[in-house]
């Protein structure tokens, strides 16, 4: 019978300095009964700032039908992945694989299902992000650009061993990484702002 325990804990602290500068702190704890008794929890931390230039000093001369937002952001996060474990993964089980001749009876034989693993851990991403967001005519065109890039570590494969010194051909491990980057720009427009209807268009 598969039942699986997981146990999440988090906490987060924010702090905004002159309704401008804006810095958020995460911290996430998760454990699983899935990953190796040496790594049950994995830690995940965050952080984030932002900073409003739009209400800065020297932008109150200009008016917010022109430039009505100007936000500059970035951050930090990382997050665990589970996918590729099951249940008992990380556990040394046998099942029955034949059976012999015994004191003149049939026995039935037992033999390792896989290999043990305590070491297996969560796979972990991590992803940095910096952008901006620029608003024009009272928001009724928005702009934003972001870069991202992000990696994955501890990935998480069914690799192929040798037997010996394995006992079993497969084995579930952490090895290896994978990144991937990139930018993403938006365009939002409000062409139709009424009273009783408004049309909003956005592309990215």
């Amino acid at each position: 019978m598969e039942n699986p325990a997981l146990a999440s804990g988090m906490g987060n602290v924010g702090y905004t300095l002159m309704e401008r500068y804006k810095v958020n702190l995460t911290l996430r704890a998760d454990g699983s009964s899935m990953v190796g008794k040496h790594n049950r929890w994995g830690l995940f931390p965050s952080v984030s700032a932002e900073w409003d230039v739009r209400k800065e000093p020297f932008f109150s001369s200009v008016p917010l039908r022109i430039i009505s937002q100007c936000k500059l952001r970035t951050g930090y996060g990382e997050s665990g992945n589970l996918g590729g474990i099951s249940p008992f993964n990380s556990l040394q089980l046998l099942s029955p694989n034949g059976v012999v001749p015994y004191n003149g009876s049939s026995t039935i034989t037992m033999g390792l299902l896989r290999n043990v693993n305590p070491d297996l851990k969560w796979e972990t991403r991590g992803t940095f992000n910096i952008g901006a967001d620029l608003g024009f005519w009272n928001n009724r065109i928005i702009m934003t650009a972001e870069y991202y890039h992000s990696k994955t570590r501890d990935m998480l494969y069914l690799y192929d061993v040798p037997v010996p010194p394995f006992a079993y051909d497969k084995l579930l491990a952490n090895i290896g990484s994978m990144s991937n980057s990139g930018i993403e720009l938006g365009l939002g427009l409000t062409p139709i702002q009424k009273r009783d209807m408004e049309l909003n268009v956005n592309v990215n």
